[in-house]
């Protein structure tokens, strides 16, 4: 009865299945099971899973704002609303002279434009364009010193629960999660996405979300471990965890190193079964 309406805690997708069932407010939800959910025109595994998280979440926060007080109501509310609104935070570093050289060269797909072609463009000297990314660049680092800035809280919040490695899906869910609770993302999504990744210093390949050096990491504990034959998977994956690889990742990310593979719980190198 106190929560608000499901559509400020799920996503469009989720929202639009909801109302086309004739689910108006959360008290439509108190007698269908997941499986009733699941069967839902075009509600796939994700989609039920997102509503049961937002579910539940509402239905904690509501529990605490009643029966609780001191510490835990804090820290819970905190956790899920807390963070302070993005927008204004996105909007301090895109207002920055040569911002739009930053994306072009930080933040779009493929490729970024060389210096040259985007002098030519703008019709000024080569080096006037190459000052611009170091400067948004020296700009975010300065306010990242700041631990109540809220791109430094969006990122933080990120890598807590990203670690050193992570799958696109992950990453996706949390920056809808954080559009969901504070907002800033939804007017420029896919950049303002790109910008929080770089920040993080993170890369995103097809497959992974990947942390400063975590290849690099990777392959000399593998290389330490290994020697001239093969190495026991479990204790490759402690290792893996002292460098922030969450363990049910830690599987896949072997299974996807280059030179190797796993057979009867051994990390093999190919080349001793040639």
């Amino acid at each position: 009865m106190e929560a608000p309406d499901f559509q400020d805690r799920l996503g469009v997708r989720a929202a639009n299945i909801l109302g086309r069932a004739g689910f108006a407010e959360w008290s439509n939800l108190c007698r269908v099971s997941p499986g009733e959910l699941q069967e839902l025109p075009g509600a796939g595994w994700r989609t039920v899973e997102e509503i049961l998280a937002a579910v539940a979440r509402e239905w904690a926060l509501a529990y605490l704002r009643r029966w609780e007080t001191g510490g835990a109501k804090k820290e819970v509310e905190e956790e899920v609303h807390g963070l302070v609104p993005l927008a204004s935070a996105f909007e301090e570093i895109e207002r920055i002279s040569g911002f739009e050289v930053f994306e072009l060269r930080h933040l779009q797909m493929g490729p970024p434009p060389t210096f040259r072609s985007l002098a030519e463009k703008a019709a000024v000297s080569r080096n006037a364009v190459a000052v611009k990314p170091a400067r948004i660049d020296q700009a975010i680092a300065q306010r990242m010193r700041s631990e109540t800035w809220p791109l430094r809280i969006a990122v933080d919040y990120l890598q807590d629960r990203l670690g050193a490695l992570a799958r696109p899906s992950e990453f996706d869910d949390l920056i809808a999660a954080l559009n969901r609770d504070v907002g800033g993302l939804s007017g420029r999504m896919s950049q303002r996405r790109a910008l929080l990744l770089h920040i993080a210093e993170y890369r995103e390949s097809d497959d992974w979300i990947l942390g400063p050096d975590i290849e690099k990491l990777t392959a000399t504990v593998i290389d330490a471990l290994s020697g001239e034959g093969s190495s026991d998977v479990d204790l490759v994956g402690r290792h893996l965890s002292r460098l922030g690889i969450r363990e049910h990742l830690q599987l896949p990310w072997l299974a996807s190193q280059f030179g190797y593979r796993i057979i009867d719980g051994g990390l093999v190198p190919l080349n001793d079964l040639i």
